[in-house]
């Protein structure tokens, strides 16, 4: 009878070793996440900052041929600020489709950060009860 419950204290306190294990490697995955969506998101904003830059270089371009436009009609002046306000408008545009995907990849880095602080405290106390359970099997013998 107590080689039975010796047993069953071995069989309980593998399986609370292994959940302790798959609950650790659930927290690994989840930080790993979270990492990878803060690399993702600094990547997101060095890309917003070059097509700024980009942006700034071209209006100032436009700005110095405006200036140069006062003199006589230049068709090729002409045709080259027709060509550098297309490319501002396309700028424009990627740059602030790319603050809309960096706004987003922080709230899901904010969301992720939220559940993996949850699942750390979850973690915490599992953890906590799962070793009290594993103490309890050693003092009865079973560990």
């Amino acid at each position: 009878m107590a080689e039975k419950a010796s047993v069953d204290d071995n069989i309980t306190a593998d399986r609370l070793a292994e959940e302790l294990k798959q609950i650790e490697q659930q927290l690994v995955k989840q930080r790993a996440q979270y990492q990878a969506l803060l690399r993702e998101a600094k990547l997101a904003r060095a890309a917003v900052n070059d097509s700024s830059w980009e942006l700034a270089d071209v209006e100032q371009r436009l700005r110095e041929l405006a200036e140069q436009r006062e003199g006589p009609g230049d068709p090729l002046l002409e045709r080259e600020i027709v060509h550098l306000t297309r490319q501002s408008a396309q700028l424009e545009e990627r740059v602030l489709t790319q603050l809309l995907q960096v706004d987003a990849l922080i709230e899901r880095a904010q969301i992720e950060e939220l559940a993996l602080a949850s699942a750390q405290r979850d973690w915490a106390v599992r953890e906590a009860a799962l070793r009290a359970a594993r103490n309890r099997l050693t003092k009865d013998g079973g560990w």
